[in-house]
């Protein structure tokens, strides 16, 4: 077993050395050796200017020669990388099967009303975080982002004993005081949940070290049982949020405040990864920020996309294609949306 482990241990830092080596001793520019904010210029407002960036229908006469990369989907995840390849040298082309470049961070009109078609709201963007750093320099520092209210979220539970409010508030102190106020007799309850949070979330770089590993050597550490024996983030993804709640001895309405935020991840509390996701979204709970509503689109507006920066977006030609989630029977009609 010793021997096992031992040769496995050997073979996880050679492809370590060799993860860091084609990362940073590669041909390829960094990215991020030139700091590109500058001061926001005025919002793009005429329709025909944006239609030009966020709407480029797909023809083969378009795809550029030489691809270093072709990036499936241009939401966030989607253009954040783009850009990044670019800014790296590399030749990408963005493929997006809608007719709108964007995903989540997209904005739609219906009968004069502007729509958000789901994110609202990020944490950690602070000058000076990472987070907004990495942002500041794909969208070269275009983005507008104001602190949000606290509380910024009111959880009410209603039952026989009437009303009762939980207001949630921005700051990891402001939200844990506010938790023991509301529940006085199980300060230890949450003193240990919140432990338990700063551990999980704190070992989130495991998953993205992982995520570097070949696939065979992840699957073999797991078959030994070596992820969760040493990271605390694996561990926490083979329990649910309900069940960790239940072994710390969190009353039923403790743990419904909770996990009072399970819809967002789309499953309830009792499946696994939900701790995970929950503890990720306290601990991003240090300032909550919104992207001036003003600027919303502009975020898609600004990844601008063209063959003079090494990459390009691609949308379908199907007009009838929904603007926010679809599905097979999910189409864009007069002001509607007609889900099954």
């Amino acid at each position: 077993m010793w021997i096992t482990a031992l040769l496995l241990l050997v073979l996880l830092l050679v492809v370590v050395h060799r993860v860091y080596v084609g990362l940073f001793t590669g041909s390829s520019p960094n990215p991020f050796a030139e700091d590109v904010k500058r001061p926001p210029e005025p919002l793009v407002t005429d329709k025909e200017a944006r239609k030009k960036v966020l709407k480029q229908a797909f023809s083969v006469s378009r795809v550029p020669e030489k691809l270093d990369a072709v990036v499936i989907g241009s939401g966030i995840g989607g253009l954040a990388s783009a850009a990044i390849l670019a800014k790296a040298g590399k030749r990408v082309l963005v493929l997006e099967q809608h007719t709108k470049a964007g995903g989540c961070c997209h904005t739609f009109g219906e009968n004069g009303l502007e729509f958000d078609t789901g994110i609202h709201y990020i944490g950690r963007m602070r000058e000076g975080n990472i987070g907004r750093f990495i942002l500041d320099q794909i969208t070269e520092g275009q983005l507008d982002w104001a602190p949000m209210a606290s509380p910024f979220d009111l959880m009410i539970l209603e039952g026989p004993n009437g009303r009762k409010e939980f207001p949630m508030y921005s700051g990891r102190k402001e939200y844990i005081q506010g938790l023991k106020e509301k529940f006085p007799k199980e300060e230890a309850v949450i003193d240990k949940y919140m432990e338990l949070v700063k551990v999980v979330a704190h070992g989130v770089s495991h998953a993205i070290l992982l995520k570097f590993l070949p696939l065979p050597l992840t699957q073999l550490l797991n078959k030994f049982g070596l992820l969760t024996r040493f990271s605390p983030f694996c561990r926490a993804s083979t329990q649910s949020l309900a069940e960790v709640l239940k072994q710390l001895g969190a009353s039923p309405e403790l743990q419904a405040v909770l996990s009072y935020i399970f819809p967002t991840y789309g499953v309830t509390p009792t499946f696994h990864g939900v701790l995970l996701r929950n503890s990720l979204h306290i601990e991003t709970k240090t300032i909550l920020f919104l992207i001036t509503v003003v600027r919303q689109e502009f975020f898609t507006l600004h990844f601008h996309l063209r063959p003079s920066v090494g990459y390009r977006a691609l949308m379908s030609h199907d007009e009838e294609c929904s603007h926010a989630f679809p599905t097979p029977n999910s189409k864009l009609g007069s002001g509607t949306e007609n889900n099954p």
